[in-house]
């Protein structure tokens, strides 16, 4: 699975929901990506729930660009 596409392919599927009439607010996106992620991305979204935890306010986007940005670094072995 490619993460980064995964999150596009949920951000599309907010509208039709919308048009439906069952609205899914950020905060909840936000929740349901870091909650269903795959497990190799488990430390980013642990990451990000100990900051919500906190407080902060989180948006889809950096949480997609921090998944990318673990996704493609390269893979190094000893």
């Amino acid at each position: 699975m490619v993460p980064n596409i995964w999150i596009t392919d949920l951000e599309r599927l907010r509208k039709p929901l919308l048009e439906c009439g069952k609205s899914i607010d950020d905060d909840e996106f936000v929740l349901n990506i870091l909650y269903k992620i795959s497990p190799e991305y488990e430390s980013t979204a642990e990451d990000f729930l100990r900051l919500i935890e906190e407080g902060t306010k989180i948006m889809y986007t950096k949480v997609q660009k921090s998944i990318k940005s673990k996704y493609e670094r390269p893979f190094v072995t000893s």
